[in-house]
């Protein structure tokens, strides 16, 4: 039923110390919750596919508005950010598809939240531009 699966628990420590990246962060990781809890208690299709669309749609819009911060922030290797982000999005697009034609399993899912976007993004990558954001003042208005 899923419940072996650890939720995603947002720590102060993950802070970047910018406002908007770290209140998206906190938001991405309540919406990997809500998806994750739905799959596991296996909710009706409808409730999944509610649930994705909207992480999906979130996460697009972060890395639009991280890029934006980190691009006014003179970030060094923001082309490199980039990168991984147009990466995470096409998997996340990849595993919809998956999901709508009935092979995903919750594992990949799970995998995929957790370690690739939490992990290894968010908590991994991510760390790399926080010395960038300290010395520029805070874009809190950003439109991408």
């Amino acid at each position: 039923d899923g419940t072996f699966f650890a939720r995603l628990v947002w720590r102060t420590a993950y802070e970047s110390g910018h406002p908007v990246i770290d209140t998206q962060h906190r938001q991405l990781f309540a919406h990997a919750n809500e998806l994750l809890t739905a799959v596991s208690q296996e909710q009706p299709k409808q409730e999944i596919n509610r649930c994705i669309a909207a992480l999906i749609e979130e996460v697009v819009q972060h890395f639009r508005d991280e890029e934006v911060i980190l691009t006014a922030a003179k970030f060094a290797t923001i082309e490199q950010h980039i990168l991984l982000h147009r990466q995470l999005t096409a998997k996340a697009v990849a595993l919809v598809v998956r999901f709508h034609s009935g092979t995903l399993n919750f594992a990949e899912l799970y995998q995929f939240l957790a370690y690739e976007v939490v992990a290894q993004h968010i908590l991994g990558a991510d760390r790399d531009f926080f010395p960038c954001l300290a010395t520029t003042p805070a874009l809190t208005n950003v439109t991408a």
